[in-house]
């Protein structure tokens, strides 16, 4: 438990230093790719501008963070309105996703955690990427959505997946049981010896 601690302590202090805590002014609210591959995100800008332009990034998640050199889908649009949604037609391989949004004004890009065809199953307890697998990387992706959730949005099946302990709120320690399930496949987790 010792070794664990010392693993999530400097986690922790990665993602404190490499994730910015101001707020942004945009804000995604959903992004669902479809069972035939289509993408939809929605979301809102506080601060639009004239002519204000979004980026999005499609790429893979791996070892708990965005494989940029695997770029999937990158595109510009404008948005002329508060409240946006973007669809896309993309073939993209049953997997784990980011979705990233960018632009031009938008201080704090947003990733949004997608899974192709996640409202077709349930993710297992632990599995926060819904992979399929419980592993680092989940752990890995619950603590950069505790320290930073203006930048990481999880959807409600992976909150669902996320909450091992049981508890009302996510914390570090849900991270530490995932992370620990990893280095133990027998570990139950809270949320599974308390029902």
């Amino acid at each position: 438990m010792r070794i664990l601690k010392k693993v999530l302590i400097f986690i922790t202090i990665q993602f404190c230093f490499c994730i910015p805590v101001f707020a942004g002014n945009v804000h995604l609210s959903s992004a669902k790719i479809s069972s035939d591959g289509m993408l939809s995100i929605t979301g809102s800008v506080t601060e639009l501008e004239k002519e204000q332009f979004v980026t999005v990034v499609i790429c893979p998640i791996r070892e708990g963070s965005c494989d940029f050199e695997d770029i999937r889908y990158i595109d510009q649009k404008e948005i002329k309105d508060k409240d946006f949604t973007l669809v896309y037609a993309l073939s993209l391989d049953k997997g784990v996703y980011a979705a990233r949004i960018g632009g031009n004004g938008i201080t704090v890009p947003q990733y949004l955690i997608i899974t192709k065809d996640s409202d077709l199953y349930d993710i297992k307890l632990g599995d926060v990427d819904g992979n399929g697998v419980i592993e680092a990387a989940d752990s890995t992706i619950l603590l950069q959505y505790i320290l930073n959730k203006a930048a990481v949005i999880l959807s409600p099946l992976q909150l669902k997946a996320a909450n091992v302990t049981g508890n009302t709120e996510l914390t570090a320690e849900d991270a530490a049981w995932i992370l620990q399930k990893t280095l133990n496949g027998s570990v139950l987790f809270p949320a599974e010896t308390n029902n």
